[in-house]
């Protein structure tokens, strides 16, 4: 883990999400390549999340989705998953809006992992520090996506730096991630955001 030497720490540009703002699923899928994918197991944690939660609507989370079990280490299409997504949050949160609602989805992606046999594989998961989860944070990526990726550097003291690419909703999904990670060692971060394009943005991540 070493410290960033580009920035000096400066956050310009960097602004808070508007989690109130429209998202259009359609779009930040047409930013991928036809053929992305993502892990069995990400799919599987949105279905075994509704079952826990809402079991008794969990035909509405699986609605225009082929009849499937979701292998966790078997590839599956992304689009599979953003339906799962945007099916789960009308359930999980009603009345939030899209955005609001992806990032509390994506808040619960790695504690649901800790708990399975992917925080196994991954050094630092569940660590003893913040830092440690962070720079552990890549690797959960590249085990769960065929090409989406996100790279993270230590500026300063609980402060780091981010860097998404190939991936959808970065500025509320993959912020919830990042605040979920930080949650597990009973941190509340600010988590920033800069030029979000549909499949790549960047982050700024601080902590008290």
């Amino acid at each position: 883990m070493a410290d960033a030497g580009g920035d000096g720490g400066l956050a310009e540009g960097f602004a808070a999400p508007d989690f109130g703002a429209a998202l259009r699923l359609d779009e930040e899928l047409a930013a991928l390549p036809a053929d992305e994918t993502c892990k069995g197991f990400l799919c599987a944690g949105v279905i075994d999340l509704a079952r826990k939660l809402c079991p008794g609507k969990i035909e509405h989370v699986l609605e225009g989705l082929p009849a499937r079990r979701f292998v966790p280490f078997r590839e599956y299409p992304m689009r599979d998953h953003l339906r799962l997504l945007e099916n789960a949050v009308g359930v999980l949160y009603p009345g939030l809006a899209v955005r609001e609602a992806m990032r509390r989805m994506g808040r619960l992606v790695q504690p649901l992992l800790a708990e399975s046999m992917v925080g196994t594989l991954v050094d630092g998961l569940v660590g003893a520090d913040p830092d440690a989860c962070l720079a552990a944070t890549p690797r959960v990526y590249e085990l769960t996506y065929r090409r989406g990726r996100i790279r993270l550097w230590r500026v300063g003291e609980r402060h780091w730096r981010g860097r998404l690419d190939r991936v959808v909703m970065c500025d509320c999904y993959h912020v919830g991630v990042i605040e979920g990670a930080l949650r597990m060692h009973r941190v509340e971060a600010s988590v920033l955001v800069r030029a979000p394009g549909p499949s790549t943005g960047e982050l700024d991540i601080t902590w008290p």
